[in-house]
């Protein structure tokens, strides 16, 4: 059984599927919406609330990184310290189907 805070996430989502798979719904609202709040739930301080350093923030948004001779921002970089430990790549509901 899921957390019920997923939960909420994921019914919201299924409650408003239409609306969402709009194209007018960009893709920082699917961040702000459910990824944001899904990596908050995961415990995450996905916003930075401690205030600490770069080099120490367990979530970094639009992390620079180097793939073959191009660089590269995916959306979120989960990380501790230096280590990072892997990537979120965010993408607005209208560019995919369920099936």
């Amino acid at each position: 059984m899921l957390p019920e805070k997923i939960e909420t996430l994921v019914s919201t989502f299924s409650n408003h599927y239409d609306d969402y798979k709009n194209t007018k719904y960009n893709e920082a609202n699917v961040r702000g919406d459910f990824i944001d709040k899904f990596i908050h739930i995961l415990g995450l301080d996905v916003n930075n609330d401690a205030g600490v350093a770069e080099y120490f923030r367990e979530v970094v948004k639009e992390d620079k990184q180097k793939v073959d001779e191009h660089t590269k921002s995916p959306d979120y970089c989960i990380q501790f310290g230096s280590k990072k430990l892997f990537f979120i790549e965010a993408k607005k509901p209208s560019v995919f189907s369920l099936i």
